[in-house]
């Protein structure tokens, strides 16, 4: 059986569960116990055929050599192999068989081979999340079989199966509440706690639950084994025609940027200020930035930031709910929130910032007066990156600012 050794560092927090399958785990993002691992779409994980069936389990298996070997699993899949089927994507009429219920238990059974896999090469529980439902009654009777299918089987294999149908639905059959409808296909934020609950019923109990409304600061995406991401959909509950949508793709695309701007230090390296769950601190190559420190006034998203960090194999960063005060000086300070603070503050939180670094990188707005301030700061080298988006609320633009003392040198990229 092979897993993930234990981390001296990460165990011994509150309990959470991993989150991992298709587009489903979106709203599972919505409750801080949960870490919703989005492994690829539909199309690349689901079990139509054996062809698909071996793919999804590549995918599914290269994630879990990642997990914690400790902390449960829920498995979210399915859902694909019966909308393939209604919309006949891929000829699934042609592969599922001469009728829908054979082809229902041809997709299930190849589902239940993988988990019956996992979990003879892991040690982690396994709970396995049915299908969800739809408006569309044709597509509720062919989930509600899938569902029936699956529960069978694996009652008789005494593993667990959550299933949030009954909770979400009009009536026994009916279509689902409006209210919990995302876009027509997945479920919303409003799921979250029913899933809690439905764990809580097979004794998993997580720990706090949440006092109010949570969500991931941002969109995560971490790369690894060359051709493969998995993805945290963290701003699934924003509008995407809202202001704080267009704010998190900004802040997103300005990280992106910093693999060109953040210089080599590998002795003093990179301090990240409010660097919630890790956005910043993971856009920043490994051994370029030297030892990353992240801090953030939330331990709640710190705790989260180390969750996030373990699973991408980040060794070199290290995150803390601190002050900046109590940070010895770096060679280069990151902050992307600075924008966020009262306009009263930001003077008082920029010389902060200025105290522990030879190098300065902010997300601003483009008419601050901030050049001014850097300069009296005792910054020589002051650039500008020009961060544009297109959101469906519009074009929006920040500006990434720059700023090095005498004896360094602004990398390349800045408008001067």
């Amino acid at each position: 059986m092979q897993h993930r050794p234990d981390s001296p560092a990460l165990t011994g927090g509150s309990p959470f569960v991993y989150c991992l399958g298709d587009s489903h785990v979106r709203s599972m993002s919505a409750d801080p116990g949960f870490l919703p691992l989005f492994i690829g779409a539909g199309r690349q994980n689901c079990f139509i055929t054996e062809a698909h069936a071996e793919e999804a389990k590549d995918r599914i298996f290269r994630n879990f050599r990642r997990l914690d070997c400790d902390k449960p699993v829920v498995l979210v899949f399915g859902e694909p192999d019966v909308r393939f089927y209604l919309e006949n994507q891929f000829d699934a009429r042609t592969l599922g068989g001469p009728d829908a219920r054979s082809y229902i238990g041809a997709c299930a059974d190849r589902y239940l081979r993988v988990i019956t896999a996992l979990g003879r090469e892991f040690a982690n529980p396994i709970f396995v999340s049915g299908v969800v439902p739809r408006p569309d009654a044709r597509y509720n009777a062919l989930a509600h079989e899938y569902n029936r299918f699956l529960r069978a089987k694996l009652t008789t294999r005494h593993e667990p199966f959550i299933n949030v149908w009954n909770a979400v639905v009009e009536g026994s059959q009916g279509p689902l509440q409006a209210q919990f409808s995302a876009d027509g296909i997945h479920l919303n934020h409003r799921v979250a706690p029913i899933l809690r609950g439905l764990l809580e019923e097979h004794g998993l109990v997580l720990d706090p639950k949440p006092t109010g409304p949570f969500a991931w600061s941002y969109f995560y995406r971490i790369d690894f084994d060359g051709d493969h991401n998995t993805r945290i959909w963290g701003d699934a509950r924003l509008d995407s025609q809202s202001p704080e949508f267009a704010a998190s793709q900004i802040a997103r695309d300005a990280a992106a940027r910093l693999v060109e701007l953040v210089p080599a230090d590998l002795e003093k390296g990179t301090l990240v200020v409010n660097c919630r769950e890790g956005l910043v601190p993971l856009a920043l190559p490994e051994n370029q930035a030297g030892p990353i420190t992240g801090i953030d006034p939330s331990p709640e998203r710190v705790v989260l930031s180390k969750r996030l960090i373990r699973f991408a194999n980040r060794s070199d960063i290290d995150t803390r709910s601190a002050a900046i005060g109590d940070i010895a000086p770096h060679h280069t300070v990151i902050d992307f929130c600075l924008g966020e603070s009262p306009a009263t503050d930001r003077g008082a939180n920029l010389r902060h910032l200025a105290r522990k670094a030879r190098g300065l990188l902010c997300l601003l707005d483009r008419d601050n007066g901030l050049g001014d301030q850097l300069k009296a700061l005792g910054f020589c080298h002051i650039a500008r990156v020009a961060i544009e988006v297109t959101t469906k609320s519009g074009d929006h633009a920040n500006v990434l600012w720059l700023a090095w003392r005498k004896e360094d040198h602004a990398p390349d990229g800045g408008e001067r």
